[in-house]
Parts: C-alpha cells; structure tokens; sequence
C-alpha cells in the first residue's frame, strides 16, 4: 500500500542519514588523529580561494534550498593564497554547512571577504538563535557541542578540525555571537607574496 512505501521510504531515509553521520564522524575521528600525529602534509599550491568558496557554495545550494535558506555571496575580487586547497574547501564548507543548519527557514546565510594588511578574510554568517557568550569561547574545544535543543546532530568536531587546519596556514579562525542576532564566523588567512619561494606540492597523506 501507499502508506507501507512511505513508511519504508522513510526507514531507508534515517538508515541512510545515519550511515552518513557515522562516516562523517570516522573522518573526522581520523583527521584529528593524524594532525595531532603530524602526519598530515599541507599541500602549499597558489590557491584560487574565490574559486574555492564559489564551488562551496555551488555545492550546498541545494542543500539551502531545501531548507528555504539564501545563500548569499558577497566576495570583491581576492588576491591569491598559499595553501592546501581542498583543507580550505572542508574549512568552508563545515562553516557553511553548519549556518545552514543553525538558520531558520526564510532567513539567509551571506558569505563576505575582504583583503587588507597581507592577509584576506572569509565571514559566514547566519541568522540562527545565536550563542550564548559562556558558550562562545568553548565552541572550538574537541566533542564540545552546545544545547542540543539548538544543535545540529554531529560530535562537535568540525570546528575544532576546522581551526586546527587554519591555524596550519598561519591563520585565524574565530567567531562572534549574540543571542538572538546570530553568528558570525571569520577566517583570517595571509596573502601569498609574490617572491614566495615556499611553494611545493606535497601530497597529503591518503585517507583510510
């Protein structure tokens, strides 16, 4: 009957989702254990970082639609970058992934950059409920998670991932909140001088 597909259809959805989960927290779990073992090797290649946060967005578009969120670039022109180009990808996409999820139907999520003093900077931010200030400077610890009335299901390890790859470029990660007027979400990262004599193209060391 309808109702005996519908129900299966829903059973194989949360099967799915949480398959999903599982893999993402196994990846994260191994991130961790291989920059805490240094054995990860940070690509240094001329990045695009325009180009990087485009196809970020471009990939959760979708994702936004469905939940009747905007996604919103504002990003001037960028001078190039010196980095691990897929890393940065996973920076962006955590961040705006999780302002995706932390915003309500209706409301938008604005991405922003700007160049100044040898560095750029990438802002997220959302319009959820915001964060309470006793929270605000915990929220990069490893497994950290907030309410989970206001969370999104997850094991609190993207953003302390997230930081520790930004830091692994000689840069900033770091965040600003209130309750009610949601967050925002600020990567700081050094521009590439144009006498760099660092760029090499070590491979990362492989995924399990």
């Amino acid at each position: 009957t309808a109702g005996d597909t519908a129900s299966k259809q829903h059973a194989a959805q949360v099967i799915y989702d949480e398959s999903d989960r599982l893999r993402r927290l196994v990846e994260e779990l191994l991130d961790l254990a291989r920059i805490d073992a240094g054995q990860i090797d940070f690509r240094r290649d001329r990045v695009d970082l325009k180009a990087i946060l485009s196809n970020v967005i471009e990939r959760l578009s979708l994702r936004a639609r469905a939940a009747a969120i905007e996604l919103q670039e504002q990003l001037p022109p960028l001078p190039s970058l010196v980095g691990d180009g897929d890393r940065l990808a996973q920076v962006f996409t955590n961040l705006v992934d999780n302002a995706i999820s932390h915003s309500p139907a209706g409301s938008r999520v604005r991405i922003l950059g700007e160049a100044s003093h040898g560095s750029v900077t990438i802002h997220v931010e959302d319009a959820g409920p915001g964060i309470p200030s006793e929270e605000l400077s915990r929220i990069f610890e490893r497994f950290y998670q907030l309410d989970k009335a206001r969370s999104s299901p997850g094991a609190g390890l993207g953003l302390a991932i997230s930081r520790e790859i930004v830091r692994s470029h000689q840069g900033e990660l770091t965040a600003q909140s209130e309750p009610g007027l949601g967050s925002r979400f600020s990567v700081r990262l050094p521009l590439v001088r144009s006498d760099d004599s660092t760029l090499s193209r070590p491979k990362i060391s492989p995924r399990s």
